[in-house]
């Protein structure tokens, strides 16, 4: 690959994407699998200018001896060459045009096909970045750039030092590479926005949820309040507040809880109707960069009940949420879009 691994693969990809929008295959094929191809190809198109400009910023870096820009980069041109090779995109524009292909449903097989090997190469491009990210995060670490400490109103109610959980570190570390995506990317993120600023806010600034699932009892909260309270997780967000929202939900509680961790209140807030303080919570959160800690939510009507207050500021605002209920996971999925 004299061009590179990921400059190969744009490259076929964007084959690809040409080959499906020829009127024979649309007409063959039909609208109704057309369309999440193409979402499926724009995202994988996504993903991988990502690993490009990456590795360009890594290619500066290597004049100045940078040991850790040349492990990332030869980690990143490996792992897509591997994932090349694996899923076969060599061989996919042959797939259109073998001598079969406009009998019975052979057009539709052979789609199905492709967009099953470019799902696959999304998750396993996810999965490279998510190395580039704990490497980063490690480095980050190690060289202490993180003195940062901790002053919330809940400060005393995330304390968790008695609390252990075997393997809950790793967990960390994967959750905190999502949340904290930007932090780590910053130049990347800064040359993708202006290249194409419409995908940038689809896949990167959206405001998203990140549910956590489990019974009551297995370290959800646990999980997440070492999440929430992560030197980096510190770093990236501007704003981060805490509430718990448990079985019967009360909106005015909820309000008032995630509000006092934003700015200093006082019992006179009680007094105020519900409407004027979603508002001042709103306008608390207008245009800066936070992180919601929503603990324990029983039912898709708590989250209903304050989702309409957390403003999408496309700047990669955040939602943590605990719950021990698939069904509400499944909903924030749905409403959300895939953005989970």
């Amino acid at each position: 690959m004299d061009l590179g691994a990921v400059t190969t693969v744009i490259k076929r990809v964007e084959a690809i994407e040409q080959n499906l929008m020829e009127p024979k295959i649309v007409e063959a094929v039909g609208g109704l699998m057309m369309v999440p191809l193409h979402e499926t190809i724009e995202l994988l198109s996504y993903k991988l200018h990502f690993l490009q400009v990456f590795l360009v910023e890594c290619k500066a870096k290597l004049n100045d001896e940078d040991t850790m820009a040349r492990g990332l980069y030869m980690y990143v041109e490996d792992e897509v060459f591997r994932i090349y090779l694996e899923n076969e995109i060599k061989d996919i524009p042959g797939l259109f045009y073998s001598a079969d292909y406009w009998e019975g449903n052979a057009a539709i097989k052979s789609c199905e096909d492709i967009h099953q090997r470019l799902k696959r190469m999304v998750r396993d491009i996810e999965v490279v970045k998510d190395g580039i990210l704990d490497k980063k995060r490690r480095a980050a670490l190690e060289t202490g750039e993180q003195n940062i400490t901790i002053c919330d109103t809940y400060q005393n109610a995330l304390k968790t030092e008695n609390e252990v959980i075997v393997g809950i570190d790793s967990d960390i570390e994967k959750i905190v590479n999502q949340l904290c995506y930007s932090y780590f990317m910053g130049s990347v993120c800064t040359i993708l926005k202006n290249s194409n600023i419409e995908r940038f806010q689809k896949y990167v600034l959206k405001l998203q949820v990140m549910p956590l699932v489990g019974e009551g009892g297995i370290g959800k909260t646990t999980l997440a309040k070492r999440v929430y309270a992560h030197p980096i997780t510190i770093a990236t967000f501007q704003i981060r507040a805490w509430v718990v929202v448990s079985e019967v939900h009360n909106l005015k509680e909820m309000l008032i809880g995630l509000l006092s961790c934003i700015s200093p209140i006082t019992s006179e807030i009680y007094n105020i109707d519900e409407a004027q303080i979603a508002e001042k919570l709103n306008t608390s959160l207008l245009g800066w960069k936070y992180l919601i800690f929503l603990d324990d939510i029983w039912t898709t009507a708590a989250w209903d009940a304050i989702q309409g207050y957390l403003p999408e500021n496309f700047n990669g605002s955040r939602i943590l949420v605990t719950t021990r209920f698939k069904e509400v996971s499944e909903y924030l999925r749905i409403i959300f879009k895939g953005n989970v």
